[in-house]
């Protein structure tokens, strides 16, 4: 949810609010050109559900939109409160061209990898149907060594779907939350690709180790 912030709480009861994000949603895509790109956002639905969202998007087209499956419950995390969940018939890539070539892209939102407790398997879902990458995009808290367990699970789930998964993590503070950063990315091998820095906003394109 980069647009609202996140956790925006009780503020997603404000429907000005909500219908706001999608807005601005519009407005980031509209200044766009020639990039494929995805934004978290909060979506609804005409019955007025919540539902946590990535948008993707190619130049000022929106190619699809994509629900969190996961919906976390335990430590600074209340998404059930507000978000109604993905159907698993709801979890498929979506078709992007990426440097003239068509890539089938899996997206998933922060709880989505994150899936030992839950029976829908998000990142496992995505690969059988197809996916090429899958993106994971997270506003994932910090604490101690927390980096090296995003790196393990990456690695799992990359080899054991033969996938390369990009995790892309927010940066900054949200009330007493603090976010780090330290976005990752592994092969299908599990080998680290890409590792961008901690506690400041970075564009990585290839890894580079921690100084």
């Amino acid at each position: 949810m980069a647009i609202t912030g996140y956790p925006p709480q009780d503020l997603l009861y404000e429907k000005g609010f909500v219908k706001k994000n999608k807005e601005v949603l519009k407005e980031i895509i509209s200044n766009n050109v020639d990039i494929v790109g995805i934004v978290g956002f909060v979506d609804y639905d005409d019955e007025g559900n919540l539902y946590n969202a990535a948008a993707i998007f190619e130049g000022d087209r929106i190619l699809g939109i994509r629900y969190k499956a996961l919906l976390p419950t335990y430590d600074v995390f209340d998404e059930d409160r507000y978000f109604k969940p993905a159907k698993e018939e709801q979890i498929q890539p979506v078709e992007v061209k990426i440097n003239g070539e068509n890539v089938k892209l899996g997206v998933e939102i922060c709880e989505d990898l994150w899936d030992q407790e839950y029976e829908t398997k998000v990142t496992d879902l995505l690969a059988e149907k197809g996916a090429n990458l899958i993106v994971n995009i997270s506003a994932s808290p910090f604490y101690a060594g927390k980096r090296f367990e995003r790196e393990e699970l990456l690695k799992e789930k990359a080899v054991k779907n033969r996938i390369s998964i990009f995790y892309v993590n927010l940066v900054g503070g949200q009330d007493e939350l603090v976010f780090d950063g330290q976005s990752l990315a592994v092969d299908a091998s599990g080998n680290l690709i890409a590792f961008a820095k901690q506690f400041e906003e970075d564009t990585c394109a290839e890894y580079r180790k921690q100084d």
